[in-house]
C-alpha cells in the first residue's frame, strides 16, 4: 500500500530565522519546525545543545538536518523519474546497482510498513 506524504515545497518554520531554545529535562534543545503550504508545521527536527551555544557542530547539524527533511519531496521525485528513465531505457552496464539502492529508497518512502 503507497502512502501520500504530504506535498511539498516543505520549509522552514516562519519562527527559524533564528533557532528556537526549548529548556529539556536533558538539557537545553534547539528546534526548527517544518512547515507544509496547506498543511502548516509538519515536524520539528531537535537537538540537544552540549554547550548551549548557537552556531555550535549541534546547530549547525540541526540546521543540514533540516535542510535534508525539507528536500525530501524534491528528492523523491527526481528519484521517482530517475528510476523511470532508467526502465525506459534500460542501459547496458554497471548501473544495475544503484538502480536497485534507488527502487529500494522510493520504497522504503512509499510503502506503508509492514
Amino acid at each position: 500500500m503507497e502512502i501520500a506524504h504530504t506535498p511539498g515545497p516543505w520549509s522552514a518554520g516562519s519562527d527559524a530565522t533564528e533557532l528556537m531554545h526549548a529548556d529539556c529535562r536533558s538539557g537545553d534543545s534547539a528546534f526548527l519546525a517544518i512547515d507544509a503550504p496547506e498543511h502548516g508545521a509538519l515536524a520539528v527536527v531537535v537537538t540537544r545543545l552540549d554547550d548551549g551555544v548557537a552556531g555550535s557542530r549541534e546547530t549547525l547539524q540541526l540546521e543540514a538536518n533540516a535542510r535534508l527533511i525539507i528536500a525530501a519531496p524534491n528528492l523523491l521525485a527526481a528519484l521517482q523519474d530517475m528510476v523511470s528513465m532508467y526502465e525506459a531505457v534500460q542501459p547496458a552496464g554497471g548501473y544495475q546497482g544503484v538502480y536497485e539502492i534507488a527502487r529500494a529508497a522510493i520504497e522504503l518512502a512509499t510503502k506503508a510498513p509492514a
